[in-house]
């Protein structure tokens, strides 16, 4: 084996001439010399990219999950504090976050015999989704009233997840 740089005055079978086999030489010694600094520059890329980005959301509406009990698929839009004496909350006009199906982190564990750490049958309750309001018959499920704190993450498959966590209201049902 020869460390030697090869100079190619002619090319090779298959139309490879000596310009194009002395930059395919001249590109390997590029990546040789700086076989450092590209690890580095790859590795430095790839941080963050796996992190949660946080950023403060309004939920807005609300869906039974599938098969769940106490347990809802929540969406809403991306907000921003106004400043003033009434700390209120005003739409971004940027639709990048707006979100759907995001989850509940608390309601992860929730069903018919659990729900947030308390049984729902002693004493007998009912819970609505996060931001509802007891209309006198049900829980509300749209215009809903919550702020808080959104993540997205990403699924398995590499699609992006929603999510929070905050507690759901509950009213005695006795």
């Amino acid at each position: 084996m020869s460390y030697q740089r090869p100079i190619f005055k002619d090319g090779l079978y298959g139309k490879a001439n000596a310009e194009v086999m002395n930059g395919l030489v001249d590109g390997v010694a590029m990546v040789r010399q700086y076989e450092a600094a590209l690890a580095w520059a790859e590795i430095e890329s790839q941080k963050n990219q796996l992190g949660i980005r946080y950023f403060l959301g309004r939920i807005t509406s609300a869906s039974v999950l599938s098969g769940g009990i106490y347990r809802w698929v929540y969406s809403g839009n991306p907000v921003i504090t106004t400043g003033s004496a009434t700390n209120t909350v005003q739409d971004m006009n940027d639709g990048s976050d707006l979100f759907t199906n995001a989850l509940n982190l608390r309601e992860m564990f929730n069903d018919s015999g659990w729900v947030d750490g308390m049984d729902p049958g002693s004493p007998s309750v009912t819970v609505g989704p996060v931001g509802s309001t007891w209309n006198g018959t049900a829980w509300t499920t749209s215009s809903l009233k919550a702020v808080c704190i959104v993540g997205t993450w990403f699924n398995y498959d590499g699609t992006p997840r929603y999510f929070f966590d905050r507690p759901n209201p509950i009213r005695c049902s006795s």
